[in-house]
């Protein structure tokens, strides 16, 4: 650790993914300079085509009452699936109509399979492996109601932003570093860590449509980025250090020549 410490300490500026990041880098890693907040992006563009968000509906045999819920990434517990379901069982036992998408391949897919059949939810739960095409990907955030990440692992995944991309919130467990990004209640949700809470704070979420619609424009508004928007500022601040270093150089130079000149006069 203190090794790593150093070469961050030793850098002209430490970037962080957003600003929980930051401060556990700060605060409990003891980096010196806090990091400043430089947010991800991604490449996935809107679904403008509703067809293919109808087609996908009818391929899961989705009913019009149903909600649709999507986790994407790595299906391991490292991700804390295993909550995740068993919070889908308690909704399911409060009689929420709904069906679960999960979209990728892991290390612990047969686990969850298996914990998926033991509650006898097969019928409620979709896996579809991995989707390496991006639009039908997109199509698929664009289905779900609700992105469901109770990760505590991760510290800012790009799939909570691909999932902003199609207006499709998210759910995250509070404290969590990836929910850092978010404001609640404005444009994304945090849960209590209960399997009861995040269950309930489901059915909060689509108990007034008025309010879920605005949450939906905000997490588009304020949490899709491109990664041409996040080059550009990171191009920007590149050249605001190299200036401020340049100023920085010509500061030490003067103030050598200023010494050296003294130093001739008491001579």
């Amino acid at each position: 650790m203190a090794s790593i410490r150093s070469v961050f300490n030793n850098t002209t500026e430490n970037w962080a993914v957003n600003g929980e990041v930051g401060r556990i880098f700060h605060e409990e890693y003891k980096v010196k300079n806090k990091p400043i907040v430089m947010l991800n992006g991604t490449d996935m563009q809107p679904v403008t085509d509703n067809a293919k968000i109808d087609t996908l509906r009818k391929k899961y045999n989705i009913s019009p009452d149903e909600k649709v819920f999507l986790f994407v990434g790595r299906i391991n517990i490292l991700k804390n699936l295993p909550f995740l379901v068993r919070s889908l069982k308690t909704l399911k036992e409060k009689h929420f109509p709904f069906k679960m998408i999960f979209v990728g391949t892991g290390q612990d897919e047969d686990l969850i399979k298996k914990q998926v059949k033991s509650l006898k939810m097969t019928k409620d739960v979709i896996f579809t492996g991995k989707i390496t095409d991006r639009e039908e990907l997109a199509c698929h955030y664009a289905l779900a109601d609700l992105f469901l990440f109770p990760s505590l692992y991760d510290c800012s995944s790009l799939v909570q932003i691909e999932a902003a991309s199609q207006k499709t919130p998210a759910l995250f467990l509070k404290g969590s570093a990836t929910s850092d990004t978010i404001t609640p209640e404005v444009n994304g949700y945090v849960s209590e860590h209960g399997e009861l809470d995040y269950a309930n704070k489901i059915i909060q979420i689509f108990s007034n449509e008025e309010k879920y619609k605005s949450v939906c424009q905000k997490a588009f508004d304020d949490l899709y980025l491109t990664w041409p928007q996040v080059v550009e500022k990171a191009f920007d601040r590149y050249n605001y250090l190299i200036e401020e270093n340049k100023k920085k150089i010509e500061k030490e130079k003067l103030s050598k020549k200023k010494s050296t000149k003294k130093a001739k006069k008491a001579v």
